[in-house]
């Protein structure tokens, strides 16, 4: 085995920047890589915001917008095979436009979700259409970010309605801790196979079931004891930095 110098690596890590095509594959946790792709789309974002505002666009502009974007990802993946090719060199490229596209989805979501019947319907048509294409060896590049667009859109217009069966308690929490369950399960795994996996190609159903139950415990700890003080620190920083402010205005008005 190659040795890799990880040195490249954790500079990568630290600065936010570990996917943005400085390094040839995917090292130490895997999913870290979307925290940088993410990190790229926010500091994005306000140029999007503030270039294109989706209130003044007509709505048969915003789908031809959508769809435009969707061929796009298609062909910046360059005749990869699945999205998760190389996701080192598309995984970038991916997150972008894909963020820009559900932007346009907001602003779809912000002017039918008062009659979201017909939209909702229709957007599930499209959804299944799209899994169905897939499913007959459509290209997944082409089909599938367009079919997870179409359902994430019926998602967000049935929200919030009577009998709908994403609305229950349970799912809420899952949804709470998923992103702690998101970054922790890989490593998780890794340790777990070598304390308890002999073979991972055919792991017995009672250690599968063990993995899931600690990858929920943990996910639980983490949201508690990490996510939720690390952002109840970062929304207090603003309120700390006014007072710092107010201080120093006070002192220098007094002296």
């Amino acid at each position: 085995m190659p040795c890799i110098n990880p040195l490249p690596i954790c500079r990568c890590i630290s600065c936010c920047c570990k996917n943005w095509g400085f390094t040839d594959h995917l090292a130490w946790n895997d999913p870290s890589w979307s925290i940088s792709t993410e990190w790229a789309a926010y500091l994005l974002f306000p140029l999007l915001a503030f270039s294109l505002d989706w209130h003044r666009v007509p709505s048969w502009a915003v789908l031809a917008t959508i769809a435009a974007l969707l061929m796009l990802l298609h062909g910046a993946m360059a005749g990869a095979p699945t999205l998760g090719t190389d996701i080192w060199t598309f995984g970038l490229r991916r997150c972008l436009i894909e963020f820009a596209v559900g932007s346009a989805i907001c602003a779809l979501w912000l002017r039918w979700r008062d009659a979201p019947a017909l939209p909702a319907a229709l957007a599930t048509m499209l959804g299944v259409a799209g899994v169905a294409a897939a499913a007959l060896g459509a290209p997944e590049t082409l089909t599938v970010p367009g079919a997870f667009a179409a359902f994430l859109l019926a998602l967000a217009l049935t929200a919030d309605r009577r009998g709908n069966p994403l609305e229950t308690p349970a799912l809420h929490a899952l949804g709470e801790i998923s992103y702690a369950t998101y970054l922790g399960h890989f490593l998780l795994f890794g340790v777990f196979k070598l304390a308890f996996v002999e073979d991972a190609r055919a792991i017995p159903p009672v250690l599968i079931a063990l993995y899931l139950t600690l990858v929920l415990g943990s996910s639980v700890a983490l949201h508690h004891l990490v996510e939720r003080p690390a952002q109840d620190w970062m929304n207090r920083l603003p309120t700390r930095w006014q007072r710092r402010g107010a201080r120093v205005q006070a002192s220098s008005s007094a002296s």
